[in-house]
């Protein structure tokens, strides 16, 4: 029953441990990661549908949190702006 316990004990210390350095690896302090986005389309009558996209970022490391204007670039949630 010791056994059990210690290894149960160890095992779950092991596990904690090893997420947390994986966290702390993980962060990328120059990344401002796109969390939101909207989009808006814009018919024109020559050239199609015009997509332009507001998003909003949040850092990391510092927790700063931007909202951009409305750009042409196509966004994703998670990428790096």
């Amino acid at each position: 029953m010791k056994k059990l316990f210690s290894i149960l004990f160890l095992s779950i210390f092991i596990s904690c441990t090893s997420e947390e350095e994986i966290k702390s690896i993980s962060k990328d302090c120059d990344c401002n990661k796109v969390v939101e986005f909207k989009t808006m389309n814009i018919v024109g009558v020559t050239n199609g549908v015009t997509k332009y996209y507001s998003y909003t970022t949040i850092n990391e490391c510092t927790g700063l949190q931007r909202t951009s204007g409305w750009v042409l670039d196509i966004v994703k949630i998670g990428d790096c702006k």
